[in-house]
């Protein structure tokens, strides 16, 4: 491993249920350690909001048959914000509902385009194997979040 990399074999039980771009080799690249450092490694906002964004995810967007959104999907929009939002000040409590409402935005991008591009390997689509339907159902529950936010800031109280 050098800075974060991991180079896995495609038959570990640690890669089995990843997305991964190479179908056929039998050696998949992995980035467990650069993913966290990007997350946790500069102060606890992103940390945070990628918490209050899983428990919106459990209250407000689970679907009867299952999840579509899983925490890794939710990280990797967190990692994207990041990009935007890059300076520790923009990731305080007090700009937590900018951030989250941002990230949600990219959420409901992403499932009406049907496409979620992984942060670091940007041939791999996240929501490959996801059923298009459960996508229009969990964008329209994330566009009643927004709406919930943008009307009343205070309505985390709700949720």
């Amino acid at each position: 491993m050098q800075e974060g990399i991991t180079l896995v074999s495609r038959e570990s039980a640690y890669i089995k249920n990843k997305p991964t771009s190479s179908e056929g080799d039998a050696w998949v690249i992995d980035f467990p350690d650069a993913e966290e450092r990007l997350i946790y490694g500069y102060g606890n906002g992103k940390k945070r909001i990628l918490s209050i964004l899983k428990c919106l995810r459990d209250r407000q967007l689970q679907q009867e048959g299952g999840a579509v959104i899983t925490n890794y999907h939710l990280k990797t929009l967190v990692l994207f914000e990041g990009e935007k939002h890059y300076h520790e000040s923009e990731w305080q409590e007090n700009c937590y509902v900018d951030r989250i409402n941002s990230i949600l935005m990219q959420l409901i991008a992403c499932l009406q385009s049907h496409q979620c591009v992984h942060y670091l390997q940007s041939s791999v689509d996240l929501f490959k194997d996801i059923n298009k339907r459960a996508m229009g159902i969990t964008a329209k529950a994330a566009w009643s979040v927004v709406r919930a936010i943008a009307m009343d800031e205070c309505c985390w109280e709700d949720f």
